[in-house]
């Protein structure tokens, strides 16, 4: 039961935070993504903490794949680097 529910309080940070952890990845220049990360340290640990939980404690099935970059417009038959489970 106490599993559960840390899973899903790490769930709720997961989302709850994931918006702020998008803007700061898709800031590029180091000056302005170190005063982003500065302003809301508090958030970006919260989400970071989370997602690595549940990376750990989720069921295999359940975990998203993380492709990198221009895996899209590459066949599967041509990648060299496997992915999780999923068919991306």
């Amino acid at each position: 039961m106490k599993e559960l529910q840390k899973l899903m309080e790490y769930g709720r940070n997961y989302q709850t935070y994931k918006p702020i952890q998008d803007e700061y990845r898709k800031i590029r220049w180091k000056g302005k993504q170190e005063k982003f990360a500065e302003a809301r340290r508090a958030e970006l640990t919260l989400w970071n903490a989370a997602n690595r939980y549940l990376h750990a404690h989720l069921p295999e099935g359940v975990k998203t794949c993380r492709s990198p970059r221009g895996r899209k417009n590459i066949p599967p038959s041509k990648r060299k680097i496997k992915c999780c489970g999923c068919k991306g």
